[in-house]
């Protein structure tokens, strides 16, 4: 296998509004602009954006994407929790205002699995609050025993298989899989999903699970559960530096370099 490298942004969460708290809105499009730059000056094979590219409102969604429109290589989206926080008729456009595929989706690249999955799938801010799904994403809240808040989301039953029926197939073809989603799952944090238990359990029964790379906790975190990476980056928008990565993908590792992010780590495995 020859080595290849991403890029991986997170939490932009850009919107034209004065500083809250730690969280610095409008100077997320100049860190933006960049990282950006940054970022071309690398040959990178793919970029993420690991979710919450907005705070809030559809209209702040246009100057981001005009920056990432800059990159030379093609950019992948995984949904965050703010990217929901739009009116209610705009709240099912955005997947599609991002150029999405699916709101959960995979694909192989030199014997690795990338699957990028949809923490929102039951969320109460990706739903109007009359639906259908707000009910059912209320009941999974309701049913949650982990340490989490209303402000995270989870993945529904049927997400849930289809990401079993992945995991199983690239097990079935001796591929390496890196799971990208905007919520972390490890255990006693209040930034995890509302089922990250289930999903923990899940991925954890594949040894071809490599990495699970999440954003959403602005402070970022590494964890390490029974030969499994699990890496939170760090928030854009709070952070005094353009922040961002390039993770390197190696036969038997991932080098991760921060710039203003995490700081360089290898994942070996």
């Amino acid at each position: 296998m020859s080595s290849f490298k991403i890029g991986v942004l997170a939490d932009i969460q850009y919107e034209d509004a004065d500083d809250h708290k730690k969280c610095q809105y409008r100077q997320s499009l100049s860190k933006l602009d960049s990282a950006v730059k940054t970022l071309n000056s690398h040959e990178l094979d793919f970029v993420v954006q690991l979710g919450d590219l907005v705070n809030k409102n559809l209209s702040s969604f246009s100057p981001v994407l005009e920056r990432l429109e800059k990159l030379t290589a093609p950019t992948f989206h995984v949904l965050g929790n703010h990217d929901f926080i739009v009116e209610d008729l705009e709240k099912p456009t955005i997947p599609f205002v991002l150029n999405m595929p699916s709101r959960y989706y995979s694909f192989d690249q030199e014997g690795w699995r990338f699957i990028f999955l949809d923490g929102s799938d039951l969320s109460l801010n990706a739903y109007p609050e009359n639906s259908h799904m707000y009910k059912i994403s209320q009941k999974a809240l309701d049913q949650v025993t982990s340490k989490s808040e209303w402000w995270n989301g989870a993945l529904s039953e049927t997400q849930m298989k289809w990401l079993a029926a992945s995991l199983s197939d690239a097990e079935l073809k001796q591929k390496k899989v890196a799971i990208f989603c905007h919520f972390p799952i490890t255990p006693d944090s209040r930034f995890t999903l509302w089922n990250s238990d289930k999903v923990l359990e899940l991925i954890q029964s594949y040894s071809s699970v490599k990495c699970w790379f999440s954003g959403h906790h602005h402070e970022g975190s590494y964890s390490f559960l029974e030969k499994k990476h699990f890496l939170t980056f760090k928030g854009m928008v709070e952070s005094e530096l353009p922040t961002f990565s390039t993770l390197e993908f190696k036969e038997n590792e991932v080098v991760v370099t921060g710039y203003g992010n995490e700081s360089d780590r290898v994942l070996t495995f």
